[in-house]
């Protein structure tokens, strides 16, 4: 938003947007008065559960997303609310040459830090005015991305400081509150009515000292991301939801809809699924290094750029089918696991039997943990269809 014309025109353009965006509420809730929607997921009326989230904004996601979207990072800059997009440009553009900015920006050439590895950095410091470390950094945490080193890592967190510092970075939370407002209540309402996340218990078994995290990111538009950290206390987990659907073509508030628990689900269960799957890479090195190549083109497509992250998701993957069948049944199960063989995972039916298995012998199999030898083995003895290509 170099020129001055076009920087008028997009504010004029907001504020009109803005202003419509009351309006826009009323009549959406006259709608839903007069004819009640007819929910994809069926109501959440299995009464108290022990996993209770609160939909929130995360000011250090704020951060680590607006310094990577000013570094450039294609992920970072795909905001789909017109509004938030100029807010952010607007208070922060002149500062894009700032150590902070070209920190990222060098981070991101030299050691690949982008998409998760951003997420993983901001769920391990305290908070954004002092950008502490949650758990020292060196030694590497286990669950902070590998792409990030000691050194590099506090070297960007030293530049963030004075980025927060110049910036004012407190105030545009607070300038955009109203907006944060309308996003979180929006996202709350629909993860009350329709999430089941006991789920999580149920089928991993129960981890009581772990808790849930749910935060939701406009700027990062259709990224999704999952991470976790571990304390003396407790596991925090973390479900990053991007804004992918904006109201008034792209100027009003976030709409999050029912199937939208179905990537919920996924995001959290990265935070299970993936330390146990690196237990064991080395026995699905060979099936990874096998199937990888011919799956390549579709993989990378979703940015998947090793075999590794494709066994990660591959799990991930099966467990948001176990979910979608014990919460919405047999159909609404095959239409996701459907999905997911149309993005190459082509195993997904028979490793979601697999563990439809071990939902029936959870006497034998108290976690998913102590199940796992039993995937390793299906990977291990997994047939690659003839009909596969690279398309």
């Amino acid at each position: 938003m170099n020129d001055s014309r076009e920087n008028t025109y997009w504010l004029v353009f907001g504020i009109v947007g803005m202003g419509l965006l009351s309006l826009c509420s009323a009549v959406t809730l006259a709608q839903n008065a007069a004819v009640p929607a007819k929910p994809k997921l069926p109501d959440n009326t299995t009464g108290p559960q022990r996993i209770q989230i609160k939909a929130q904004i995360d000011p250090r996601v704020e951060l680590m997303s607006v310094l990577f979207h000013l570094a450039g990072n294609s992920e970072y800059n795909q905001c789909r609310s017109k509004y938030f997009m100029l807010a952010v440009n607007d208070f922060f553009g002149a500062y894009r040459n700032h150590p902070a900015i070209q920190t990222a920006k060098r981070l991101r050439d030299s050691r690949g830090i982008s998409y998760d590895a951003v997420m993983s950095m901001a769920a391990h410091i305290k908070d954004i005015n002092t950008c502490a470390e949650i758990v020292p950094l060196n030694p590497l945490p286990q669950d902070l991305d590998n792409r990030w080193t000691p050194s590099n890592a506090r070297e960007f967190l030293e530049n963030c400081r004075d980025f927060i510092q110049k910036t004012n970075f407190s105030k545009f939370l607070e300038q955009n509150k109203d907006y944060y407002d309308q996003t979180t209540q929006r996202l709350q309402k629909m993860i009350d009515q329709y999430a089941k996340l006991d789920w999580f218990d149920k089928f991993f078994g129960s981890q009581p000292d772990t808790h849930f995290n749910l935060v939701v990111s406009i700027l990062n538009g259709p990224s999704n991301y999952g991470t976790r950290i571990t304390n003396e206390k407790q596991t925090e987990i973390y479900c990053i939801l991007g804004a992918s659907d904006i109201e008034l073509f792209g100027i009003g508030y976030p709409v999050f809809r029912p199937e939208m628990v179905s990537t919920v689900v996924h995001e959290f269960a990265h935070s299970y699924c993936n330390p146990i799957v690196d237990k064991h890479l080395n026995e699905l090195k060979g099936f990874g290094e096998k199937l990888y190549p011919i799956l390549k083109q579709k993989m990378e497509q979703q940015d998947y750029g090793n075999w590794q992250t494709m066994m990660r998701e591959s799990l991930v993957r099966a467990s948001e089918v176990r979910y979608a069948y014990a919460t919405a049944g047999p159909a609404m199960a095959q239409k996701i696991a459907k999905a997911h063989i149309e993005r190459g995972f082509l195993w997904m039916n028979q490793l979601s039997d697999l563990l439809a298995g071990y939902e029936k012998q959870r006497d034998k199999y108290p976690d998913f943990e102590s199940f796992f030898p039993k995937v390793v083995e299906f990977f291990q003895h997994y047939d690659v269809p003839d009909t596969t290509t690279t398309k």
